[in-house]
């Protein structure tokens, strides 16, 4: 199964499922009112109902505990997916993604995408 883990709730959001063909869609969002926008992206595509997606409240407000939940959540997606995506937007919350994803087995992750100025562009830097 391809997974895309993501935090974008824009317009690239469209583009990052195309590029990367997911199955499956984990969001984790920052501020409730996020999962909104994510619910109403997702909906206004014609996606089939084959297309898996789950919805991760992360808040940054305890850096332990949003470590800890990170972890659960990125855990079960290696371990159900062979290859697994990242679209990111910059900012602490994609930071804390990227340094979570460190932990588990790098050699799943296909490719690492990031809103850079106004596109979706490959993760230029290595963090590990």
């Amino acid at each position: 199964m391809i997974t895309l883990v993501t935090n974008i709730e824009n317009s690239h959001f469209e583009e990052a499922l195309t590029k990367t063909m997911a199955q499956k869609v984990v969001f984790i969002y920052e501020y409730p009112a996020d999962r909104d926008k994510f619910e109403t992206l997702f909906s206004d595509l014609d996606l089939s109902e084959d297309h898996e997606r789950e919805y991760h409240h992360q808040p940054l407000d305890d850096l332990k505990i949003a470590s800890e939940q990170l972890r659960k959540i990125l855990s079960i997606a290696f371990n159900e997916s062979s290859d697994i995506y990242f679209a990111l937007k910059p900012g602490a919350l994609g930071l804390q993604i990227l340094q979570t994803a460190q932990q588990f087995d790098i050699k799943s992750i296909k490719r690492i995408y990031v809103i850079q100025g106004d596109k979706l562009d490959d993760f230029k830097a290595c963090v590990w």
